[in-house]
């Protein structure tokens, strides 16, 4: 007996924890993976799982729920694929990205689909007079994967089988009696445990729970063959765009491409005449018969805690974002979330209000990109936004294309919806970046706390543009010394002007206990920035005298960041008479701090420029002196 099989009151399993790294290092999902399955013996009754649909989802999803040690049995009404000798049902096409690559990883699965998969980097466009290569991302590790759909699910049905899941094909669903929580068969009939209606867009089981909107997708699709000697890049997916209608070609791992045409199959589609420049390498005797493509939209998901459908069976979507299986694969993920907060019942009943909303998001994203692909791909003006994003991806890290949010992260599909529309806004005026990043982006990742899971240390902190953003123009060696030294004193003040304006609305609304909790940084900052002096004084007279000339009319009068840090000292000032006798002893030791700072820079000057005038054009000594003494608390 295989110590995976199970039994109603007893079992026991053994314990394996396996640690590997995948072996394809060029893709994002080479990680470690650690599978756990479990190791005890109890005489509680093993939980039963009945799952209608041996697909990609329905394999999958049994091998979670038997790794967790539940009895499981699928229940599937076409023939077993591997005894299948044709393709095993049509495939328009099949990426894992990341969310279905999690799902994976979670069962130890991710190595093994690598090595049938075969990575994708981006977009060859075929145009009619030209070809065009688009990368899906600055990031050369982030691929898609290609993969043939009857290739991946062999793989799912053969691990499942390992686990002890019972595979039953040829068992076509008669009647579901949600009453009686039974379901029946060809062959026979099953009543009790819980039900995963994985059976598709045309899911009985959904229809037993309470039917779905069917929405005809206004294009057909038909599926091609290139001949043995089709010259294309197996790196790219290779697109044809002709405005209504596209061909496209996914490659597939050692076995050439899945190839399929998309456009209305009412008018007959003339391939000589709009893919004339390619048709030498299409097989025009393997040409499939037109099938209609449909989004599924269905409002109850669940029948109490017994029957619970997920992937196509609930929200089926159109497959131009290449996110189908990935987001069936990405409902597994979320249900064992919801099971793991929720419980089993709890489950069940949560897992609609959870799902829907990113479900009806990506069937819209998927819709618009049909559009994206077929007309809009090849244009020029596409061409220049893809690159601006590209650039700005580049220069602010903390932004990623919508396309990236979608296939190589977990941000919600609702948020990548919302996303879009701040991106379009993006692209239209490429010249206010700087602004869209601090009033529009930003603000979009702190409200719905999104990570962007490539950050690094390095891209965090933008240590790119940090690190470039200083340009001596002289050859003095202690120029460098003197640009980092203001750079650093630049930028604690801006932070002293952000903790000023937290500030002021606590002292505005007298809170004056809060306002004065938030003082002691603004001092801490202000020692920081007089140690800083000491720094600076490191260069001597000569070096100061050979630097100087090349400073022009440069000047620290000009800080425009100084000047509203006064600003808030004089508005401090005029509230200091409704202030309590704690906060104004805070102010005393600010303002000192302050004018310690002004004084050492007098002893700076002093050294430096003796009695000549500043190179804004100022007294010099004599203007910092005036200014050094001015208190505001005192």
């Amino acid at each position: 007996m295989s110590s995976w099989s199970f039994h109603r009151k007893t079992y026991s399993t053994k314990f394996i924890a396996s640690t590997s790294n995948a072996s394809n290092n060029n893709s994002v999902y080479s990680k470690k993976q650690t599978v756990y399955r479990m190791n005890f013996t109890t005489n509680k009754e093993v939980l039963r799982s009945h799952i209608i649909g041996a697909g990609l989802v329905g394999s999958l999803l049994s091998v979670h729920l038997a790794s967790r040690g539940e009895s499981v049995t699928i229940y599937e009404k076409r023939q077993d694929p591997r005894k299948d000798i044709g393709d095993g049902g049509r495939s328009v096409n099949l990426i894992i990205t990341k969310r279905g690559m999690d799902a994976l990883n979670a069962v130890g699965l991710g190595e093994e689909a690598l090595k049938i998969s075969t990575p994708v980097v981006g977009r060859f466009i075929h145009n009619k007079v030209n070809e065009i290569v688009q990368p899906y991302n600055t990031n050369k590790k982030q691929n898609n994967l290609s993969v043939m759909r009857k290739t991946l699910n062999i793989l799912l049905i053969n691990h499942a089988e390992k686990l002890g899941v019972k595979i039953c094909f040829n068992e076509k669903v008669h009647k579901i009696d949600l009453d009686q929580r039974k379901i029946e068969f060809s062959s026979g009939s099953v009543q009790g445990g819980q039900v995963f209606g994985c059976d598709g867009v045309n899911s009985i089981c959904r229809e037993a729970v309470g039917g779905a909107t069917l929405e005809p997708f206004p294009k057909d699709y038909m599926e091609l063959s290139f001949t043995d000697d089709a010259p294309f890049n197996k790196d790219y997916l290779h697109i044809w765009p002709r405005g209504n209608e596209m061909i496209m070609a996914l490659p597939n791992r050692n076995q050439g491409f899945t190839v399929t045409w998309f456009g209305d199959s009412e008018v007959d589609p003339d391939f000589s005449i709009n893919f004339s420049e390619s048709m030498k390498h299409f097989r025009m005797d393997k040409i499939s018969r037109p099938s209609k493509l449909l989004s599924v939209k269905a409002e109850r998901w669940n029948h109490e805690d017994w029957l619970l459908l997920l992937g196509d069976a609930c929200h089926g979507i159109v497959p131009f974002y290449g996110q189908g299986m990935n987001c069936g694969f990405e409902d597994i993920t979320v249900f064992f979330s919801a099971l793991s907060k929720y419980g089993r019942s709890g489950a069940f009943k949560n897992f609609y209000r959870l799902r829907k909303p990113d479900t009806d998001a990506i069937a819209e994203l998927s819709k618009r990109n049909f559009d994206i692909m077929a007309k809009y791909c090849a244009s020029g003006e596409f061409q220049a936004r893809e690159v601006i994003k590209r650039a700005i991806s580049i220069r602010y890290p903390l932004y990623q294309p919508i396309y990236v949010l979608v296939t190589h992260t977990n941000t919600p599909y609702s948020l990548c919806l919302k996303a879009c529309a701040l991106e379009n806004e993006l692209v239209k005026d490429v010249t206010v970046v700087d602004a869209w990043m601090k009033e529009k982006w930003m603000p979009f990742l702190r409200k719905h706390k999104l990570v962007i899971p490539c950050i690094t240390y390095d891209n965090y902190l933008c240590l790119n543009n940090v690190l470039n953003s200083q340009f001596p123009v002289s050859s003095c060696c202690c120029e460098m010394l003197f640009i980092v030294m203001h750079q650093t004193v630049e930028l604690w003040m801006k932070l002293l002007l952000y903790e000023f304006k937290l500030i002021m609305p606590l002292l505005e609304l007298k809170n004056f206990d809060a306002a004065e909790q938030k003082l002691p940084r603004i001092h801490e900052v202000f020692k920081v920035m007089l140690q800083q002096w000491n720094v600076l004084l490191t260069m001597s007279v000569e070096e100061y005298s050979d630097l100087r000339p090349s400073l022009g009319s440069a000047s620290g009068f000009q800080s425009f960041q100084y000047k509203e840090l006064v600003s808030c000292f004089e508005r401090l000032e005029a509230m200091k008479g409704e202030f309590p006798s704690s906060l104004m002893a805070r102010l005393r030791q600010l303002d000192e701090l302050h004018m310690s700072w002004r004084k050492v820079h007098v002893i700076v000057a002093e050294k430096y420029i003796g009695d000549d005038k500043g190179t804004g054009g100022s007294a010099g000594v004599e203007f910092l002196r005036k200014r050094a003494t001015r208190t505001f608390f005192s």
